[in-house]
């Protein structure tokens, strides 16, 4: 089950309930921020609830097939599946 929106950036996982909370978790984390980060030079994916990252690819097929969405989407998008992020996020 798709658990968090995700960036990985030099093999590092950072998470939010979308993928703009990742980025900023990402910015405290590197603070003061290198001036090479902009906003696609992560990869965008999701954590399962296990901790293994998904591409956006990945993702769609997993949450599909863990009936976290009815639609097989192309690639995932948290908007795809944000009101469920939500409510995993206050369990």
């Amino acid at each position: 089950m798709i658990s968090k929106a995700a960036i990985r950036y030099n093999g590092v996982i950072y998470t939010g309930r979308d993928h703009a909370e990742a980025i900023e978790a990402m910015k405290k984390k590197l603070s003061p921020i290198p001036r090479e980060i902009k906003y696609i030079d992560g990869e965008e994916g999701f954590v399962t609830e296990s901790g293994k990252f998904l591409n956006r690819t990945e993702a769609a097929k997993h949450a599909f097939v863990c009936k976290q969405t009815k639609v097989l989407f192309k690639k995932l998008h948290s908007e795809d599946i944000i009101w469920l992020l939500a409510i995993l996020d206050k369990e």
